[in-house]
């Protein structure tokens, strides 16, 4: 669990990085994890926390590949609206 949570750490430093380079205001939008209406480098860092089992109690409001889980794909999804590389999708 130690090295899960080292490379989660690790992730979330890059996707800060990545993120103070550009942001996103998306209201409403897939990926929103966090349920505020915006995705954002939170939405990110939750959905990493919950893949790795360290924020139980997320609700999947914000999936974006309809598997009914919050994982690395909306991980990932989340660093591509940041990084402005996709476009997002609204719920």
């Amino acid at each position: 669990m130690h090295g899960k949570r080292r490379f989660a750490y690790g992730l979330a430093v890059l996707v800060f990085g990545i993120a103070s380079l550009s942001g996103a205001n998306v209201f409403g939008a897939a990926g929103n994890v966090d349920g505020v209406g915006d995705v954002d480098l939170k939405d990110v860092i939750m959905s990493l926390q919950v893949d790795f089992g360290l924020a139980p109690g997320v609700t999947t409001g914000g999936d974006v590949n309809n598997d009914g889980k919050i994982s690395l794909a909306e991980a990932v999804y989340g660093l591509q609206v940041v990084a402005k590389i996709r476009e997002t999708v609204t719920l």
